[in-house]
């Protein structure tokens, strides 16, 4: 036996998961998030470009900067701050967060 995969998708077979005939809107893909806004991580498998790591899917965070077409979000992991690059597609604005 071959040795088991450990790149950055595996495991994550129920995770990534889409329901059939689920498609990405455009307006996923060209809606904006203002600074300062509270966004939670959801995880589009449609998309594949800037998609965070899988392990950060339901984490909450705001914020800091657009780079480009993509967000600067900071997160909390336990008690380490960590900052990801993630495109529109993959975040949910919390209403109601500020």
């Amino acid at each position: 036996m071959g040795k088991s995969s450990k790149g950055f998708k595996s495991g994550t077979r129920r995770l990534l998961k889409k329901k059939s005939r689920s498609r990405t809107k455009i307006t996923d893909t060209l809606k904006s998030i203002d600074i300062n806004d509270r966004v939670v991580i959801k995880i589009d498998a449609g998309i594949h470009g800037g998609m965070p790591h899988p392990r950060y899917q339901g984490n909450a965070g705001t914020i800091a900067e657009k780079r480009g077409e993509s967000y600067i979000v900071n997160i909390k992991d336990k008690n380490k701050a960590k900052t990801l690059i993630c495109r529109p597609e993959h975040l949910k604005k919390i209403e109601g967060g500020n």
